[in-house]
Protein backbone atom coordinates (compact mmCIF):
# COMPACT_ATOMS: atom_id res chain seq x y z
CA UNK A 1 0.00 0.00 0.00
CA UNK A 2 1.06 3.48 -0.91
CA UNK A 3 2.81 5.45 2.50
CA UNK A 4 3.32 2.05 4.31
CA UNK A 5 7.19 1.73 5.20
CA UNK A 6 8.35 -1.14 4.42
CA UNK A 7 9.59 -4.03 7.53
CA UNK A 8 12.64 -4.67 7.43
CA UNK A 9 14.31 -7.29 9.35
CA UNK A 10 15.78 -6.29 12.68
CA UNK A 11 19.51 -5.78 13.14
CA UNK A 12 21.24 -8.31 16.01
CA UNK A 13 23.22 -6.24 18.93
CA UNK A 14 26.41 -7.23 17.15
CA UNK A 15 25.55 -5.85 13.73
CA UNK A 16 24.04 -3.10 14.99
CA UNK A 17 26.81 -2.13 17.58
CA UNK A 18 29.45 -2.76 14.59
CA UNK A 19 27.75 -0.32 12.52
CA UNK A 20 28.09 2.63 15.51
CA UNK A 21 31.61 1.90 15.70
CA UNK A 22 32.14 2.62 11.66
CA UNK A 23 30.70 5.30 12.06
CA UNK A 24 32.88 6.92 15.58
CA UNK A 25 35.93 8.63 14.40
CA UNK A 26 38.90 6.83 16.03
CA UNK A 27 41.02 8.93 18.36
CA UNK A 28 44.54 8.90 18.20
CA UNK A 29 47.18 7.14 20.07
CA UNK A 30 48.91 8.85 22.87
CA UNK A 31 51.64 7.76 25.17
CA UNK A 32 50.98 8.98 28.60
CA UNK A 33 52.00 8.43 32.40
CA UNK A 34 49.87 6.33 34.31
CA UNK A 35 49.30 9.38 36.70
CA UNK A 36 48.05 11.77 33.75
CA UNK A 37 46.02 8.64 32.26
CA UNK A 38 42.53 9.46 33.97
CA UNK A 39 39.52 9.63 31.66
CA UNK A 40 41.70 7.96 28.82
CA UNK A 41 41.04 4.36 27.61
CA UNK A 42 43.77 1.66 26.59
CA UNK A 43 44.48 1.34 23.10
CA UNK A 44 44.71 -2.78 23.45
CA UNK A 45 44.50 -4.92 26.05
CA UNK A 46 47.01 -4.92 29.50
CA UNK A 47 48.10 -8.21 30.94
CA UNK A 48 49.77 -8.70 34.17
CA UNK A 49 53.48 -9.50 33.90
CA UNK A 50 52.78 -11.53 37.73
CA UNK A 51 49.59 -12.78 39.61
CA UNK A 52 49.43 -10.42 43.01
CA UNK A 53 49.52 -12.23 45.16
CA UNK A 54 51.47 -15.06 44.02
CA UNK A 55 49.71 -17.85 46.56
CA UNK A 56 46.09 -18.45 46.66
CA UNK A 57 45.27 -16.24 49.82
CA UNK A 58 41.99 -14.11 50.81
CA UNK A 59 42.08 -11.20 52.98
CA UNK A 60 38.78 -10.01 54.27
CA UNK A 61 37.55 -8.09 57.64
CA UNK A 62 34.71 -10.51 59.45
CA UNK A 63 33.48 -12.94 61.85
CA UNK A 64 32.44 -16.62 61.23
CA UNK A 65 30.13 -17.67 63.40
CA UNK A 66 28.03 -21.09 63.33
CA UNK A 67 24.94 -21.87 65.11
CA UNK A 68 22.97 -20.28 68.33
CA UNK A 69 25.09 -17.49 70.48
CA UNK A 70 26.65 -16.83 72.86
CA UNK A 71 29.75 -17.44 70.74
CA UNK A 72 33.39 -16.80 72.09
CA UNK A 73 36.73 -15.73 70.49
CA UNK A 74 38.91 -19.50 69.66
CA UNK A 75 41.46 -17.46 67.24
CA UNK A 76 42.67 -14.57 65.37
CA UNK A 77 43.86 -14.56 62.00
CA UNK A 78 45.99 -11.31 60.47
CA UNK A 79 47.58 -10.39 57.44
CA UNK A 80 50.88 -12.86 57.27
CA UNK A 81 49.86 -14.41 60.68
CA UNK A 82 47.43 -17.32 59.41
CA UNK A 83 44.85 -18.85 62.23
CA UNK A 84 46.34 -22.20 63.59
CA UNK A 85 43.73 -23.24 65.26
CA UNK A 86 40.88 -25.41 64.18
Amino acid sequence: MEGERSLKKMLSLEEAWNRLLALAPKPPLVETSSASSQSRFLAKNLAAKRTQPSNDLSAMDGYAICGEGPWRKVGESRAGTPFEGS
